[in-house]
């Protein structure tokens, strides 16, 4: 796959448009109404969780002793997924105190991932949407090279990934906080394709409808 291609500062107004419409409401529209009923649904899946393995696609020492966990009713699969909740690595950091106190296997602790921080977390496996890189695939781009509270840095970006089966677009801004530049906002929609990955990025790209969240902020090295 050819390295990223910067088409300019800022997308053209019909191009964040079809990220809403394309890669938003059409092929999540399923999506939106899951997370209508997952009040409902989420607290049944986490009554029929079972310990799941670890899935191919997570790095084990990323998550310290972090526990995955999957429903054992096929259907409620998308709220859970296969990436899990509860444990004591890196993500429960994310979890309010007040729910840790019950434990970080807990119900409340399970429920509270899949419902209010990880939310229809499975969605993009079940339905099979994720974005294929493949070395015929060519990612575009406006704005900056490189965003998110990772080390990649503040800015602006939109992104645009054509593949031999369908486009796929993405937004991406990190903003500092003034008061403590170790803190940031993140606001994501639409494909979470980065300008640098290659062909050797095998896993599907996940979707995302809307996110904004306060998020600590690791500077670039």
């Amino acid at each position: 796959m050819k390295p990223a291609i910067r088409l300019g500062d800022k997308e053209p107004r019909f191009e964040f448009w079809k990220m809403v419409f394309k890669d938003i409401l059409w092929k999540q529209g399923l999506n939106i109404l899951l997370l209508l009923l997952s009040p409902i649904l989420v607290p049944l899946a986490v009554m029929f969780r079972k310990t799941d393995k670890w899935p191919s696609h997570i790095h084990k020492k990323e998550y310290g002793s972090w526990k995955f966990y999957t429903t054992r009713i096929p259907f409620l699969k998308v709220y859970v997924g296969d990436v899990g909740f509860g444990g004591d690595g890196t993500y429960p950091n994310t979890i309010p105190s007040w729910i840790k106190v019950f434990g970080m296997t807990s119900i409340p602790a399970n429920i509270y991932w899949a419902l209010i921080r990880n939310p229809v977390g499975g969605y993009d496996r079940e339905f099979k949407i994720g974005c294929k890189l493949t070395e015929d695939s060519q990612i575009y781009y406006y704005g900056d090279a490189r965003v998110g509270d990772d080390g990649d840095g503040a800015g602006r970006q939109f992104i645009i990934t054509k593949t031999p089966e369908d486009t796929y677009r993405g937004f991406y801004k990190i903003t500092l906080l003034p008061d403590n530049p170790k803190k940031c906002k993140r606001i994501r929609a639409g494909y979470k394709v980065k300008t640098y990955y290659t062909e050797s990025y095998t896993q599907p790209v996940d979707a995302t409808l809307f996110s904004y969240s306060t998020k600590d902020y690791k500077e670039p090295k």
